[in-house]
C-alpha cells in the first residue's frame, strides 16, 4: 500500500533519525488535497450518529 501511495506522490518515506532500521511516512500536500473531503465526510457522519 505504501508503495502505491509513494508512486502516486501522496507520501514520502524518510529515514527515522532515532532508529536507523525504520522509516517515517510523511503525508504530502497532495494527500491532504485528495483525502481531505473524504475525511470531512467521514467525520460528519460520525458526529451525526453519536
Amino acid at each position: 500500500m505504501l508503495d502505491r501511495l509513494e508512486k502516486a506522490n501522496l507520501i514520502t518515506r524518510k529515514p527515522n533519525p532515532k532508529d536507523g532500521r525504520g522509516v517515517l511516512i510523511e503525508a504530502n500536500k497532495n494527500l491532504a488535497e485528495t483525502l481531505g473531503p473524504t475525511f470531512a465526510g467521514i467525520q460528519k457522519v460520525q458526529i451525526e450518529h453519536q
